[in-house]
Protein backbone atom coordinates (compact mmCIF):
# COMPACT_ATOMS: atom_id res chain seq x y z
CA UNK A 1 0.00 0.00 0.00
CA UNK A 2 2.93 2.31 0.93
CA UNK A 3 4.24 1.52 -2.71
CA UNK A 4 1.49 2.86 -4.87
CA UNK A 5 0.84 6.09 -2.40
CA UNK A 6 4.97 6.51 -3.36
CA UNK A 7 4.67 5.87 -6.98
CA UNK A 8 1.31 8.20 -7.04
CA UNK A 9 3.32 11.09 -5.20
CA UNK A 10 6.03 10.81 -7.41
CA UNK A 11 4.05 10.42 -10.74
CA UNK A 12 2.25 13.86 -9.33
CA UNK A 13 5.39 15.38 -8.41
CA UNK A 14 6.44 14.61 -12.09
CA UNK A 15 3.87 16.20 -13.69
CA UNK A 16 3.75 19.27 -12.30
CA UNK A 17 7.92 19.78 -12.41
CA UNK A 18 7.84 18.95 -16.11
CA UNK A 19 4.91 21.61 -16.62
CA UNK A 20 6.33 24.08 -14.55
CA UNK A 21 9.47 23.66 -16.99
CA UNK A 22 7.50 23.88 -19.69
CA UNK A 23 5.78 27.21 -18.84
CA UNK A 24 8.81 28.88 -17.81
CA UNK A 25 10.78 27.75 -21.39
CA UNK A 26 7.12 28.78 -23.10
CA UNK A 27 7.44 32.15 -21.43
CA UNK A 28 10.92 32.51 -22.24
CA UNK A 29 10.67 32.26 -25.62
CA UNK A 30 7.60 34.01 -26.25
CA UNK A 31 9.66 37.42 -24.36
CA UNK A 32 12.54 37.00 -26.35
CA UNK A 33 10.37 36.64 -29.47
CA UNK A 34 8.67 40.34 -28.42
CA UNK A 35 11.66 41.75 -27.54
CA UNK A 36 14.00 40.96 -30.00
CA UNK A 37 16.37 43.66 -29.61
CA UNK A 38 17.37 42.89 -26.19
CA UNK A 39 18.72 39.69 -27.17
CA UNK A 40 20.02 39.36 -30.91
CA UNK A 41 22.47 41.34 -31.83
CA UNK A 42 22.53 43.43 -34.59
CA UNK A 43 25.63 42.24 -36.35
CA UNK A 44 27.52 45.00 -38.55
CA UNK A 45 27.32 45.48 -42.60
CA UNK A 46 30.67 45.00 -43.97
CA UNK A 47 31.16 47.06 -46.85
CA UNK A 48 33.64 46.31 -49.94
Amino acid sequence: MRKKYQRVIYIFSTVILSSTIGGVVRYSFKYIDENPDKYIPKTRQIII
